[in-house]
Parts: structure tokens; C-alpha cells; sequence
């Protein structure tokens, strides 16, 4: 049992969240979760939550050669990437990959959480960073970079690079600034005396839909002599012209030391993230305690994945459905004076504000027969909750129809914010 302390501050917390609605309460699926229309205890409802953006988590051919893939390789590895639990198809994976991305080489994680610590804690910090003081440096006869270490970030960045940062350098080196604001950032910049730099932010920010401003980043980083890390996990496999990313769409690829992608987003093959980036970065991040001492991915999925990355290169149209998809529901929001904010792409935000009422308008949704997310504190401000909206290739015009006849008639129910009033 908790000390008594303990058990009555968990106790009031969980309690007073429970009697006002907040307490989370994930929706039990019957069946598959990624196509537009799903079941959910029996219930036919159209979902804009999933992030199926090409819709190839249901695809023919990628279940197909994730069936044999069971047959040939069994469920797991049961071992991690350094002992044996890289197969060909691991590989193969990583060699599609590297060459989807037009880098020198590419590492494959479990997670996009694991592939962002990975990166993160080999260049900033841990046993396997070459840049930090560390026994294996000391055992080799290596100087490292001596001096304090810092890590600048978006508010609005993914929590695991948070957690990632926390972790090579502690609370104490974060330096987080305002979202999007690049003369908070470098005014920190200026006033920074660390040896080590690093800036991480999401390409296409998950929550909100934003998008990072990489060139203003990338001069930044060139000009303060900071790494520069960029998570893409929602922008890999459909922006830019060849699906690379926000790093492609901005032009500035080649200049980002470390880009992230995921599996699971795009190509919908099954868990997973990727490093990017140059032969040395991927080297050091496969020294990593996250590459080396967690379970290898399962190479059923991994062989499903490579066919993902191929349909992802061959087939465009299904990108540019994606955001074609995006553009049609957020300029019928705008009609009807709704504010998706400063959102682009195929993240789409309507502003609600009020976490109680974001929640009773999902809710009301969802008895209309519609799935869709909110996104509240702590992964957004208090006080700023929104609906997220993610489109996919498999949506329909008549989807997106119904869903903005119903949520006109809920948002006049539970007096959802005009444009006017959101700002």
C-alpha cells in the first residue's frame, strides 16, 4: 500500500478528474482501427483519429506479406538487434528506407519514443555518447566536449522528446521556448554559454497541426553552432515532393543533422521508427542503449513495412489525396467559422477551449456516429483544447460531409467557439 500521504493525493486527484469528465476513457474497437468507418461496441461511427494517412494498414498486399512474413520468421525475435534479432528483412528495411530518404544510412526502432531517445541521449549524453564525458571515453583516450549541455524545444513538441531530453541532460539543461517563436529561441540561443547544443522540435506538430519553421531553424543552428533534430513522425511518407518530410517541403534537406520518422503513421506496416541522417550519426546511434538493449521489431511487420515503403514511392496519389482530404475539411471549418488555427497539412484542429466542453462535444460526436480526438492539457495549454481531425487517403468527400453536417449542429448546442472568439 501507498503511505497515507500518497494514497490521499492520488485519491483526491483521480477523484476530482473522475466527477468532472476529464478522466480519460479510451473507446474499446471491434476489429480493425485504421479504416474510416470502424465498430466500436457494435457501433458503426466514421473516425478522423487514426493516423492510416495512405491507408495502408488494411492493404491488400502488406497483410498479405505480413502472413508470410509470421511463417517465416515466427512472432518475435526474441532478442535484441545486436545479439540476434536482426534479420534480412530488418535490413532490407533499413536499405528502402535510406533510400526513400535520400540519406546515407537509417537505424529502425521498435518506437518513434526509442528512436527519438536514441538520438537524443547518443549525442547529448549517456555511455555511448561520443560528445560527453563517459568511461568509454576515458577507456579510449577521447576528449569529449567539455562543458554544460542544453537542449532548446518547442512547447508544443512531442513529449518524448521531452522525456528524451530530461534524460541526457536533465531539467536543469532544458531550454524550452514559445511555439514557433524563433526570436524567443534566439534570444536563449544568445544568451547560451553550454559547450553542447541541440534543438528538437516536431516537423508537423501532432497536436495542433503547425508546422516548424526549418529554415529559420536551420539558420539558427548554423549560426549558434547547435545540432539540430527534427521528429517528422507525421510529415514522413506524405509531405514534400517525394514524401521526405517537412525537411523536403521546406528545402532545407541536408542541413538537418538528425531526422525522425515513423512506421506507424504513413507507413502503417506496424510499430516502429526510424533514424535518418548521415553514416557516422547512425553508427553512433547504433552504439545506443536503446538499439542495443531493447527487443528487436518484429520482422513479420518489418517485411510488411518494406512493401509500405515501396506503395509510399510508387503510388503519390495517395499523398495527395491525403492532403487534398485536409484542405477540403479545413476550408469548409473556415466557411462555417470555425478556427483550425495556424494548422497545415493533414492534422486539422478545431479550437474548443474549454476541456469540459471539448470532451461533451467528442461525446456528442460520437452519438452522431463520429470518432474524433481531443487534445488537451498536459499535451496542449489549459484552457486551449481542441478537437484533431487527421485525414487519410480512404476518406471520402461524403465522410467529410457528414461529419461537418453534425458537428454545425453540436457546435450550436455546446456554443463552440467562432473565429472571432478563438484567437
Amino acid at each position: 500500500m501507498f503511505p497515507d500521504n500518497v494514497r490521499i493525493a492520488i485519491d483526491g486527484f483521480l477523484g476530482a478528474l473522475k466527477e468532472r469528465g476529464l478522466f480519460p476513457d479510451p473507446v474499446c474497437v471491434d476489429g480493425q482501427t485504421t479504416e474510416p468507418e470502424i465498430l466500436i461496441n457494435g457501433k458503426r461511427v466514421i473516425q478522423f483519429s487514426a493516423c492510416n494517412y495512405l491507408g495502408l494498414a488494411t492493404h491488400p498486399a502488406v497483410k498479405g506479406i505480413a502472413k508470410d512474413g509470421i511463417d517465416r520468421y515466427g512472432l518475435a525475435t526474441c532478442a535484441s538487434r545486436l545479439i540476434c534479432g536482426t534479420t534480412d528483412s530488418h535490413r532490407l528495411l533499413e536499405s528502402e528506407l535510406t533510400k526513400f530518404m535520400n540519406s546515407d544510412d537509417a537505424a529502425v526502432f521498435f518506437m518513434v519514443t526509442q528512436a527519438n531517445a536514441a538520438a537524443i541521449t547518443s549525442v547529448m549524453g549517456g555511455p555511448s555518447s561520443i560528445l560527453s564525458p563517459s568511461p568509454l571515453l576515458d577507456k579510449l583516450g577521447i576528449e569529449p566536449i567539455r562543458g554544460s549541455k542544453e537542449i532548446f524545444f518547442d512547447w508544443y513538441s512531442h513529449p518524448s522528446l521531452v522525456w528524451a531530453s530530461i534524460e541526457a541532460v536533465s531539467k536543469e539543461g532544458l531550454r524550452p521556448y514559445r511555439h514557433l517563436d524563433m526570436a524567443d529561441l534566439e534570444a536563449k540561443l544568445k544568451r547560451s554559454e553550454a559547450g553542447l547544443k541541440l534543438i528538437v522540435t516536431d516537423g508537423l506538430f501532432s497536436s495542433v497541426g503547425t508546422m516548424a519553421p526549418l529554415p529559420n531553424l536551420v539558420a539558427l543552428s548554423e549560426k549558434y553552432e547547435a545540432i539540430l533534430l527534427v521528429d517528422d513522425a507525421h510529415a514522413t511518407g506524405v509531405l514534400g515532393e517525394n514524401g521526405r518530410g517537412t525537411c523536403e517541403l521546406l528545402g532545407v534537406e541536408g542541413r538537418v543533422d538528425i531526422q525522425i520518422g515513423s512506421l506507424s503513421k504513413a507507413f502503417a506496416g506496424g510499430l516502429g521508427g526510424f533514424v535518418s541522417g548521415d553514416q557516422n550519426l547512425i553508427d553512433i546511434i547504433r552504439l545506443s542503449g536503446r538499439y542495443i538493449n531493447t527487443g528487436s521489431p518484429t520482422p513479420a511487420n518489418v517485411q510488411a513495412l518494406v512493401e509500405c515503403v515501396r506503395i509510399a514511392r510508387d503510388e503519390p496519389w495517395r499523398k495527395e489525396s491525403v492532403l487534398e482530404n485536409a484542405n477540403y475539411l479545413r476550408g469548409k471549418l473556415h466557411g462555417l467559422g470555425f478556427s483550425t488555427l495556424d494548422s497545415q497539412a493533414h492534422i486539422v484542429p478545431v479550437h474548443i477551449g474549454d476541456e469540459e466542453r471539448a470532451i461533451a462535444v467528442s461525446k456528442a460526436l460520437f452519438e452522431k456516429g463520429f470518432l474524433v480526438t481531443v487534445f488537451r492539457y498536459p499535451a496542449i495549454p489549459l484552457g486551449k483544447a481542441i478537437l484533431r481531425m487527421c485525414t487519410m487517403a480512404t476518406h471520402t468527400k461524403e465522410h467529410m460531409d457528414q461529419f461537418l453536417c453534425a458537428f454545425s449542429e453540436v457546435a450550436e448546442d455546446y456554443k463552440v467557439p467562432r473565429l472571432e472568439a478563438a484567437s
